[in-house]
């Protein structure tokens, strides 16, 4: 565990392996498929642990899936656990996490939804979610964007405060999961990301057909059988760790 010491994250490495132990539980009692996600997919099929420099955790599921973790949650899980997010992104951690309100200490959780074969529509489900991302804000920075996109962040924030929250993410989760004008898609993607991340990728859907398991930190956890494919549309060579100086934490 040396080279956690070197970025500082034994800690909290330690405490995320406490939180998806009992997810992985969890799923594997009831049936329920899932695959680490993101960074720690990638440390699993390289480091096989913790990239040594990340600092959080995430998990990915098909929209059933999801739907089937979070009844299982309820059952089984919420004595000692809470789902928190304040936006489009859902988290789980423990109760006793005392920077849940700054929702550090999470693991992420990620939903597949089918891509639109139709062009047009697929654009439309974008910015409609992108829209939806603007009118979900409580606070927007303005500091990075240009005049045109300050006065489309305040106009989306304003329309937002029409609706309530509960409203607002319900339409983002009907929309998330539109594939358009037919249900056959060939593409599916995450929408329940970050704003400058919606719609820039998409994965053949057979990508997540299937699963299998992967070693990390003397642990085997789930993964998509397509984690090879995954990981090259979302990061080239990933083989490659990227150099020393973007070796950093991205949560403090």
């Amino acid at each position: 565990m040396d080279t956690l010491n070197e970025y500082g994250n034994q800690q909290i490495h330690l405490y995320l392996l406490s939180i998806i132990d009992d997810v992985d539980k969890c799923c594997r009692e009831h049936n329920i498929k899932y695959s680490l996600s993101g960074g720690t997919l990638l440390g699993a099929v390289r480091d096989k642990g913790y990239i040594p420099w990340d600092d959080d955790m995430d998990i990915m599921f098909d929209r059933r899936n999801y739907y089937k973790f979070l009844r299982a949650y309820k059952k089984y899980m919420s004595d000692d656990y809470k789902i928190v997010g304040k936006s489009w992104v859902k988290r789980i951690t423990k109760k006793d996490n005392p920077d849940m309100d700054k929702e550090l200490g999470c693991i992420d959780l990620f939903v597949f939804d089918p891509v639109p074969e139709s062009r047009l529509a697929a654009k439309v489900k974008v910015l409609m979610l992108k829209f939806l991302q603007g009118m979900l804000k409580d606070n927007n920075d303005y500091s990075s964007f240009s005049p045109l996109y300050r006065v489309l962040l305040f106009v989306t924030w304003a329309v937002g405060r029409l609706f309530s929250k509960r409203t607002k993410l319900r339409w983002y989760s009907r929309l998330s999961k539109w594939s358009g004008f037919s249900d056959d898609y060939s593409f599916v993607n995450i929408y329940n990301t970050w704003f400058d991340q919606i719609g820039r990728l998409r994965f053949e859907k057979e990508v997540i057909s299937g699963y299998t398991d992967v070693d990390f930190e003397g642990r085997r956890f789930m993964s998509i059988s397509g984690y090879d494919r995954y990981l090259t549309v979302l990061y080239g060579d990933y083989m490659t760790p990227p150099e020393q100086k973007d070796r950093k934490p991205m949560h403090r």
